[in-house]
C-alpha cells in the first residue's frame, strides 16, 4: 500500500503540497492558454491542455490524501501505523489512479509540444498499452517525461535563456519526482524529498511564464 511508504508525521503535508501544485498548475494552465489565445502557438495549447490534465489529477489527489490522513490520524496511532497492512482498494488508492491516468495524458501532451507536428497522433496511440501497466506508473512517467526533459535540454542549450533554463529545470524536477518515487522503499524520507522537487517544478515553470506574460505582451492576431 502507498501509505506505508508515507512518514506518518508528513501525512497531511502531502495532501497540501499536492493542493499547492494543483493550484499552480491551473495557474500555469491559464497563462498556457493566455499565450495561446494571443499567438496560436500548438506549443502553448499542449502546455495548457497538460497542465490542466495533471492539475485535476493533483487536487483529486489531495482530496483523497486528505481524507485518508483525516481517518488515519483519528483511527491510528504511529504504532499502528507502522505495522498496518491493508491491501483493500479504498479511496485513497482511487484518488492514484486518477491521478496515475490525469499524469499518463498530461506527459502525452508535454511530448507532444516537442514532436514534429506530422507524427503528433501517433503518440496517443500508445497510452492505452501504459494504462494497462499502472503498477509502474512511475517508470513509465520518468520514461515519458525524460523525452521531454532531453528536448527542453536541447532548448536550452540553443538558447542559453534564462527562459528556457527555467523551462528545463521544471520538466527535470518533475523527472527526478518520479525517479525518487521509485525509491520510495530505501527510506521515508525519500517521498518527503520528492514532493518538495516536485513543487519546486511547478514553481519553476509558473516563473517562466509570469515572465513572458508580463514582459512580452502580444498582439492579437486579426
Amino acid at each position: 500500500m502507498t501509505q506505508l511508504l508515507v512518514p506518518f508525521s508528513f501525512l497531511g503535508i502531502d495532501a497540501a503540497i499536492y493542493l499547492v501544485s494543483a493550484i499552480i498548475g491551473f495557474a500555469v494552465a491559464y497563462y498556457a492558454f493566455r499565450l495561446h489565445s494571443f499567438s496560436e502557438n500548438r506549443s502553448h495549447y499542449y502546455l495548457y491542455m497538460g497542465f490542466t490534465a495533471i492539475s485535476i489529477g493533483l487536487l483529486l489527489l489531495s482530496v483523497a490524501t486528505f481524507y485518508a490522513f483525516i481517518n488515519l490520524k483519528v483511527l491510528c496511532t504511529q504504532e499502528c501505523y507502522a505495522n498496518m497492512l491493508d491491501p483493500a482498494f479504498d479511496i485513497w488508492d482511487f484518488g492514484y489512479w486518477l491521478y496515475y491516468l490525469a499524469s499518463i495524458i498530461a506527459y502525452g501532451f508535454f511530448a507532444l509540444m516537442y514532436m514534429p507536428k506530422r507524427k503528433e497522433r501517433k503518440l496517443f496511440f500508445i497510452l492505452p498499452v501504459w494504462f494497462v501497466a499502472f503498477p509502474y506508473f512511475h517508470l513509465l512517467s520518468f520514461f515519458m517525461v525524460s523525452y521531454v526533459v532531453f528536448r527542453s535540454f536541447i532548448s536550452y542549450r540553443t538558447n542559453k535563456s534564462l527562459k528556457s533554463m527555467l523551462v528545463f529545470a521544471a520538466f527535470l524536477a518533475i523527472g527526478i519526482f518520479h525517479l525518487l518515487s521509485l525509491l520510495n522503499i530505501f527510506g521515508k524520507a525519500v517521498y518527503v524529498i520528492a514532493h518538495i522537487i516536485l513543487l519546486l517544478g511547478f514553481l519553476s515553470l509558473l516563473a517562466v511564464l509570469l515572465k513572458i506574460n508580463k514582459s512580452q505582451p502580444v498582439v492579437k492576431k486579426r
